[in-house]
C-alpha cells in the first residue's frame, strides 16, 4: 500500500513538473515570435479527454449538444483550457467543481471556465495576466505562469480571454474564439 501510494504520489508530480515545464517552453516561444500555430476546425470535445482524466471529479460540463467547431489549433486550446481548469482547480474549496460552459454568440463560441472560489476583485484585472503572477492575500502552489501562457496562446489563435466575477463569487475565464467554416475533420 505505502509503495502505491509513493508511486501515485511521484505520477502526480511528474505530470505537474512536465505541465510547468511546457508552460516554461511555451511562454519562450511566444516572447520569441516562434510559436507555431496551426488553425483548423476543432471540436471542444476533442480537447478536453486529458484535461478530464486528471481531474474528471472535479470538473461539470455544460455543452450543448450542437456546439460548432471554432477556428483554433487543438494543441494551443487544450493547453489554454488546461491552464484555466489548473488555476481555478487550485483555488476552488474542498468539494467543488469547476464548470466548463461553451455557447455561440454570432460567429464566436465562448467558453468559459468557472469557479467559486475566492476570486479576484475587477480592479485587479488588469494584473491577472502578467507572467508569474501572484496576488500577496492568498498561497498558493502555482508558479505563476497560466495565465500568461493561456492569454498569449489565446491571441495566437485570434481569440480573446477575458476575466469576470463569478455571480455568487469565484472568477469565470472566457475564451472566444471564431466559429469554423467547416465541420471538424473526423480523426
Amino acid at each position: 500500500d505505502d509503495r502505491d501510494e509513493l508511486l501515485a504520489a511521484i505520477a502526480e508530480h511528474a505530470d505537474r513538473l512536465s505541465h510547468i515545464i511546457g508552460n516554461l517552453l511555451g511562454a519562450s516561444r511566444l516572447q520569441a515570435g516562434v510559436l507555431s500555430v496551426q488553425l483548423r476546425a476543432t471540436e471542444i470535445l476533442d480537447v478536453l479527454p486529458e484535461i478530464l482524466r486528471r481531474r474528471d471529479d472535479r470538473i461539470a460540463l455544460e455543452l450543448p449538444d450542437d456546439l460548432p467547431a471554432v477556428r483554433a489549433d487543438p494543441g494551443l486550446l487544450e493547453r489554454v483550457l488546461e491552464n484555466l481548469v489548473a488555476n481555478a482547480d487550485r483555488h476552488l474549496p474542498e468539494g467543488q467543481q469547476v464548470t466548463i460552459a461553451a455557447n455561440r454568440a454570432g460567429d464566436q463560441l465562448a467558453i468559459a471556465v468557472i469557479d467559486h472560489g475566492p476570486g479576484v476583485a475587477a480592479a485587479r484585472f488588469d494584473r491577472l495576466f502578467a507572467p508569474f503572477q501572484h496576488f500577496g492575500d492568498r498561497t498558493t502552489s502555482g508558479v505563476g505562469p497560466g495565465l500568461s501562457i493561456a492569454s498569449g496562446f489565446t491571441a495566437a489563435m485570434d481569440g480573446t480571454l477575458t476575466p469576470s466575477v463569478t455571480p455568487g463569487g469565484g472568477l469565470t475565464m472566457t475564451v472566444r474564439l471564431e466559429v469554423a467554416d467547416e465541420p471538424a475533420a473526423d480523426r
